[in-house]
């Protein structure tokens, strides 16, 4: 019993009989507790969300979790919660022994070492636990399970990124309202416009934080731009580009590489840009448009 309730997070035992004075400095010390924890977690969750599929939030995802390893200099880990299948493994060349079926399936002793455990560790020093294999794993996953295994990431790692693919509901909300930054991905073409303004609305209802919200157009070509600024003028937001590079892109998934690994462009540059101002530190360049200077206005440090 006292092993099931530690590796719940119990941390107060008090004896019987209850003595009232104790029990008060008990829930006093927890509510404390638990306020710092929600602020220490909205500093740590990044959630990478396609506002459609295939509109490249995987590559995302993965190429953000390689910079933020490599500038923070901190323990990220990578949870891929995309349906229906987890692609970020794959992507990166990693050969993983468990995946997030084996953290839903282990709640009852999932801790962090047990976490731990279950991670494959990029050569870049990001720590990635893997997606699904088979799409009716997802009949058995339910959101507070997520959630639960988001909540132990948080215990052992500096930040936390999060592939939810185009997939969500409104159970995600507790866990996305505590997100330090829910990036939308998008596309310049108008299934992947339509459904991002969708997107935001539901945002919306659901809670979080406007400006906790970022949209990143990716694919992005000098020819969409009539259409972003209209987006962008509708929505009142900045759109951030990531510059068209098919090539560059394709080659990096077909060997298994981030970006980063062996490529130095405006591609690689944007991706840089993206993950210090999530990170909080000041971009190296800043640019007239598609900039980070006002893309998350809550980010003013680490």
């Amino acid at each position: 019993l006292l092993l099931q309730a530690m590796r719940s997070g119990v941390q107060e035992f008090l004896p019987k009989p209850v003595d009232v004075q104790t029990l008060r400095e008990a829930l006093t010390r927890f509510t404390e507790e638990k306020e710092a924890a929600g602020t220490r977690t909205a500093e740590k969750l990044i959630v990478v969300m396609g506002a459609k599929g295939g509109v490249g939030a995987t590559t995302i995802a993965a190429n953000l979790g390689v910079q933020l390893t490599q500038m923070s200099k901190k323990r990220v880990v990578l949870l891929d919660f995309a349906r229906t299948l987890g692609h970020v493994a794959l992507m990166l060349d990693l050969q993983p022994r468990f995946a997030l079926r084996d953290a839903v399936e282990n709640l009852d002793r999932l801790d962090g070492h047990f976490f731990s455990g279950l991670l494959c560790r990029h050569r870049t020093g990001l720590e990635v636990l893997a997606g699904t294999s088979h799409p009716e794993e997802w009949e058995r996953i339910t959101p507070a399970a997520l959630a639960r295994v988001v909540n132990v990431a948080y215990s052992s790692y500096d930040l936390v990124v999060m592939d939810s693919g185009a997939h969500y509901s409104s159970d995600w909300s507790p866990m996305l309202r505590t997100a330090r930054a829910v990036l939308l991905v998008a596309e310049a073409n108008v299934p992947a416009l339509w459904a991002l303004e969708q997107h935001l609305a539901v945002a919306t209802t659901m809670g979080i934080d406007a400006q906790r919200i970022g949209i990143v157009i990716n694919r992005w070509r000098r020819s969409d731009e009539d259409a972003l600024k209209s987006v962008e003028k509708r929505t009142k937001r900045l759109l951030f580009r990531l510059p068209n590079d098919y090539r560059q892109a394709s080659e990096a998934a077909n060997i298994g590489v981030p970006l980063a690994g062996n490529h130095d462009n405006a591609l690689v540059a944007k991706f840089r840009q993206l993950a210090s101002q999530l990170y909080g530190v000041a971009p190296a360049v800043q640019e007239k448009r598609g900039g980070l200077s006002n893309l998350f206005p809550f980010s003013s440090g680490r």
